[in-house]
């Protein structure tokens, strides 16, 4: 469980803060908008640095995204052969333009069982790219295998990511699609990150990022991530939930949608039952929710996260 801001029934995606992303690179729900903070009890909506790059003015119409493989012994190179072979279709005609970053060996083993017919050349990263295409993240050292942890998985998984970045940055691809990374075998790596958003952020030089999920028309994003159940509490404070807020409604401007309503979930059950239950949603979530409405935004809360995703 993960303390939550949810941005709710009418979609919006954020960004990681401390950069500009371009609104026409953010992933667009529905053109209205509403949002919900939740505490722990569901996904949240996040903002990824990945998002945060130039765009070259003369960069083309046609979508160019990256495919960061992940960790080759996990399920990313099962998901990303699949996936093209369905694009096919899309990549012949020149409607979409795709850079699949990773073990080039994972790639082709993946594709010899589940896309036998898909040609994938291999480029560099410097040169011009077809509309399919492999780049090696780093070099090939021990052999990777299929449901098997290792440093060499995480390696991969970390530079796959720091290419696309720098990519990105330089206005050569348009976004970021990232398959699963094992945060273990990162951490056993050297790089220690709990998971692709504080990754990113990194990568981007943001000061801050929430990370932002987004399904339909749902969007959550998290106040935190990735941490033990029992550090949640202390991880909720007054400057760290008014953050997510003001970034999560700027993301809904950002968007264009017309109405920007955000609820806060509440952390406790029952929002602490008047200080019964605990007092953080009394303590914190309250007077940070008071001053937003204060101020002009539209946030409710803490709700129950029983029925949050109801009341919205």
């Amino acid at each position: 469980m993960e303390r939550l801001l949810i941005p709710g029934r009418e979609g919006h995606a954020g960004r990681s803060a401390g950069q500009s992303a371009p609104r026409k690179d953010l992933a667009m729900g529905p053109r209205s908008g509403a949002a919900l903070v939740g505490q722990g009890l569901v996904p949240s909506i996040a903002a990824p640095a990945a998002l945060a790059f130039r765009i070259r003015e003369e960069s083309p119409l046609i979508p160019h995204l990256a495919i960061t493989m992940g960790d080759p012994a996990g399920v990313g190179p099962e998901i990303i052969a699949k996936a093209c072979k369905v694009l096919k279709p899309q990549l012949d005609a020149d409607e979409l333009r795709l850079l699949i970053i990773g073990s080039n060996d994972a790639l082709n083993r993946a594709c010899n069982v589940f896309a036998p017919d898909l040609d994938i050349p291999t480029v560099d990263a410097t040169g011009s790219w077809p509309g399919l295409a492999a780049l090696q993240a780093c070099p090939e050292g021990e052999p990777i295998l299929p449901g098997v942890l290792s440093t060499d998985g995480g390696r991969f998984a970390y530079h796959a990511v720091e290419q696309a970045v720098q990519l990105a940055k330089a206005g050569r691809i348009h976004g970021i699609v990232t398959a699963p990374l094992n945060k273990e075998a990162l951490n056993k790596a050297g790089f220690h990150f709990a998971g692709h958003t504080d990754l990113l952020a990194h990568l981007t030089g943001a000061k801050g990022s929430v990370m932002m999920l987004a399904h339909g028309n749902m969007r959550v994003s998290h106040v935190t991530t990735h941490i033990a159940l029992e550090d949640v509490p202390k991880k909720l404070t007054p400057e760290r939930l008014r953050y997510v807020i003001d970034l999560t409604a700027e993301t809904l401007d950002g968007l264009g949608l017309p109405r920007r309503r955000i609820a806060v979930a509440a952390l406790n059950p029952h929002a602490g039952e008047g200080g019964l239950f605990g007092r953080q949603d009394i303590d914190v979530s309250e007077p940070v929710i008071a001053q937003c409405v204060a101020e002009g935004l539209d946030v409710v809360g803490p709700v129950p996260g029983d029925t949050v995703f109801v009341k919205l």
